[in-house]
């Protein structure tokens, strides 16, 4: 009785169920990270990937400013967290046109990038 006295009803209309079109999208995303990666995300998607050895939020200064830190960046576009709302667009732009991230996945507004090992440039013996 106490539950149904002090549960907020609103919020499960609103709030919990706002994000379930991406719901399917956001889980299959996560299920393409190697469990000891490190990963950039946001607020909303943290608790979800929480078990990693590395995870920062894309809030922090640093973080956009050291994308080679992290193996992986997770970021759902529909439903951003609120402090990401206008970093996470040009965050994706950027990592679509940075050489040493993929798109590993992307699915109704929910984009994984995955870093990738570039080949070391090929030196030419000196004549």
């Amino acid at each position: 009785m106490a539950f149904v006295a002090l549960a907020k009803f609103g919020y499960f209309g609103s709030i919990y169920l706002e994000s379930i079109n991406t719901w399917q999208a956001t889980r299959e995303a996560i299920s393409h990270i190697q469990p000891q990666k490190s990963i950039l995300t946001d607020n909303h998607l943290a608790p979800h990937v929480a078990h990693r050895p590395v995870v920062e939020l894309i809030g922090s200064s640093s973080s956009l400013d050291q994308l080679t830190e992290f193996e992986y960046v997770l970021l759902n576009l529909r439903h951003p967290w609120s402090d990401s709302q206008e970093v996470a667009p040009e965050l994706v732009n950027k990592l679509r046109h940075n050489p040493q991230f993929q798109l590993g996945y992307e699915r109704d507004e929910v984009y994984l990038f995955e870093r990738v090992n570039l080949p070391s440039p090929v030196r030419k013996p000196s004549p």
